[in-house]
């Protein structure tokens, strides 16, 4: 539930792009960074406890957020405002990829509060 600020202050900061609230935009990519402080916490005590498999697509997300977290940093020092909404948008777009592989992990892989559940292999048919 945690990741839910973060990305939901970047969304918005992408609307904003959209509207020509470029300062207002910087201030919510502000506030994600902070958001996603706790929210990477969370997921590298989460990342401890899985399995094998379900730890080396988490090495993946966590590369992908942290890719995400240096495109939105950078746009907050970049001088120009169109560069400003291209790292934002390149950000979300990272953050986006790396959300399905969170996704991914929890929902296909079982992990997280779902791992102790099993699932079985689809069946033909």
């Amino acid at each position: 539930m945690l990741v839910q600020a973060p990305v939901g202050t970047w969304l918005s900061a992408s609307v904003l792009d959209f509207t020509g609230g470029d300062e207002q935009a910087r201030r919510l990519v502000t506030t994600g960074l902070i958001a996603a402080v706790p929210a990477a916490v969370a997921g590298s005590v989460d990342w401890s406890e899985q399995q094998e498999q379900q730890m080396r697509v988490g090495v993946v997300h966590a590369a992908g957020n942290i890719a995400a977290l240096g495109l939105y940093g950078a746009s907050l020092l970049s001088r120009t405002p169109r560069l400003s909404r291209t790292l934002r948008l390149a950000g979300l777009a990272m953050a986006s990829a790396s959300s399905l592989l969170g996704g991914h992990i929890s929902f296909r892989l079982a992990g997280g509060p779902f791992s102790r559940f099993t699932l079985d292999p689809p069946t033909p048919g």
